[in-house]
């Protein structure tokens, strides 16, 4: 199962649905609170069909928030801590650890782990709200 985040998730599907074309695909929404950095699920549209494997699809790991939620989802439907993976372009070290505690380190793929997070809790340096580049919407 192939499970992008809103919004910014979604930029990813294309290349997996190519690499993957019978996989089951599932949403997930969460948004993060800009005050307490604590995330909130709006949607939740997970295949109620039974799978083994869950990919989530997300390009910015910063606290962890919306990966650690989208897996408690995915192992909710049956799929091991062991069978789910997590990939994505940056993280931030402290996301990359709380995920690390719920699926195991190899399962997370990324291109880079950048220095930290400021103190709104965003990736330093960054590359800024990927969905707004993506989408252009800035």
């Amino acid at each position: 199962m192939l499970t992008p985040v809103l919004r910014a998730g979604m930029a990813l599907l294309p290349a997996f649905m190519e690499a993957v074309p019978d996989a089951l695909v599932g949403v997930v929404g969460v948004e993060r609170d800009e005050e307490t950095a604590l995330p909130n699920l709006y949607c939740n549209k997970l295949p109620t069909e039974p799978t083994r494997i869950g990919v989530i699809l997300d390009p910015m790991l910063a606290t962890g928030g919306t990966a650690c939620m989208t897996a408690k989802l995915i192992l909710a439907t049956g799929v091991e801590p062991d069978k789910i993976y997590f990939t994505g372009a940056l993280a931030a070290p402290l996301g990359l650890e709380r995920l690390s505690e719920m699926i195991p380190r190899r399962n997370i793929v990324l291109a880079g782990v950048d220095d930290g997070l400021d103190e709104r809790m965003f990736i330093i340096p960054g590359i800024g709200d990927y969905g707004d580049r993506y989408y252009g919407t800035l």
